[in-house]
């Protein structure tokens, strides 16, 4: 459209020595110098109204740009955001396994010219079983933080072991009852153990050494009590 009429002026103002050629002297210049005044002002006027036009749709595509940007940056916003929750999760995670992780035995072989005899029963602290019902630990001694069962053994072989009568290990084992008891132990409803604050070994379980870690061949049933 725009086009159309510029064109159209230009028609008329090549047509305007031909229309100043009808009359004659000061009428017809005068004629001419209006015409081309009132040409010059209405191409003034639709370039105004046309570059008005631009602009407005300039600046509604630069309006349309900055929400689609708005959108795009707030919904990375949220994935960002979502990730960092998860990232700190897996923190918290790992913090609390590496704060109850076994602690790691050294064992010392002394060389001796005779080689003192183990003493039967004696009594073993474990930590918590894996999948497959082996005790991830095992200490002649209580480790706080670590030691969950205490194990009785007449032969170094076979034992029996029960949940530590310990205010500190209920505490712990409460805290994640399904990976500390559920893989040792068995009761009504263990696996739920909010508000509860004591733990009591009513059966002890069975275990048998294997190359030198103990499973779980029998689980010990327990109960908690608040």
């Amino acid at each position: 459209m725009k086009h159309r009429f510029f064109g159209l002026m230009a028609m008329l103002i090549t047509a305007l020595p031909a229309l100043a050629q009808n009359g004659s002297g000061y009428a017809s210049f005068q004629t001419f110098a209006d015409i081309v005044i009132f040409l010059v002002a209405a191409c003034a006027a639709v370039f105004t109204y046309f570059l008005r036009k631009d602009f407005k749709a300039e600046q509604a595509r630069s309006e349309a740009a900055e929400n689609a940007l708005k959108v795009a940056f707030k919904k990375r916003q949220e994935e960002t955001q979502r990730e960092l929750n998860r990232l700190n999760r897996e923190i918290e995670d790992l913090k609390f396994q590496l704060k109850h992780r076994p602690a790691e035995t050294v064992v010392k072989v002394a060389h001796k010219p005779q080689v003192e005899r183990e003493k039967f029963p004696k009594q073993l602290y474990l930590t918590r079983p894996d999948e497959r019902g082996v005790f991830m630990g095992v200490s002649s001694v209580f480790e706080p933080g670590n030691s969950l069962f205490e194990l009785t053994t007449p032969d170094g072989r076979t034992g029996s072991f029960k949940v530590i009568d310990d205010a500190d290990v209920h505490h712990l084992a409460l805290m994640m009852p399904t990976e500390n008891l559920t893989r040792a132990c068995t009761g009504n409803n263990i696996q739920v153990s909010g508000g509860m604050r004591r733990i009591v070994t009513e059966a002890p379980g069975k275990a048998v050494c294997e190359n030198g870690a103990w499973r779980v061949t029998e689980m010990a049933r327990i109960s908690y009590h608040n």
